[in-house]
């Protein structure tokens, strides 16, 4: 699972950005979109968040989609990662504690995406800082996987 240059792979789709700007999705789209990304939100009950047009779902957005970001509930994310795999989107991180008993068991089965699981997307994009930033180095140190 490259974490590295995951980022770089745009226009980045993310599943879960609510309307209320305290929620954690929402605050990672507008981190995004304040540092230049190319992103596409999508929420299932509306059309837009802030001031930017959203998809319905995963289906709905437009051929070029490089990657995916699923932040949800985790009730919803195996069946968003099997339309996002259908899409043939091949970059998808799950963000941490999004992921059901299930999930494990769908990214074994499709090997050839790279699909990110149990790490905080705040880590990895850029530019990190403030907490993030001690996050990652912490986890630098206590993982082979950072």
């Amino acid at each position: 699972m490259d974490k590295s240059n995951f980022f770089d792979n745009q226009p980045i789709a993310i599943i879960g950005v609510s309307r209320s700007k305290k929620k954690f999705a929402n605050m990672f789209f507008s981190k995004l979109i304040n540092n230049g990304y190319n992103v596409l939100p999508v929420n299932p009950n509306t059309d837009d968040i802030n001031n930017t047009k959203c998809y319905r779902d995963i289906t709905n957005v437009p051929e070029g989609v490089q990657s995916a970001i699923i932040i949800t509930h985790h009730k919803h994310t195996d069946k968003i990662l099997e339309d996002t795999i259908k899409r043939g989107i091949k970059n998808i991180w799950i963000q941490q504690k999004s992921e059901s008993t299930r999930t494990k068991d769908i990214v074994a089965q499709n090997t050839d995406f790279n699909i990110i699981t149990n790490s905080c997307v705040f880590m990895y994009a850029k530019p990190v800082n403030g907490m993030h930033r001690f996050h990652k180095f912490i986890k630098s140190m206590i993982s082979k996987d950072n």
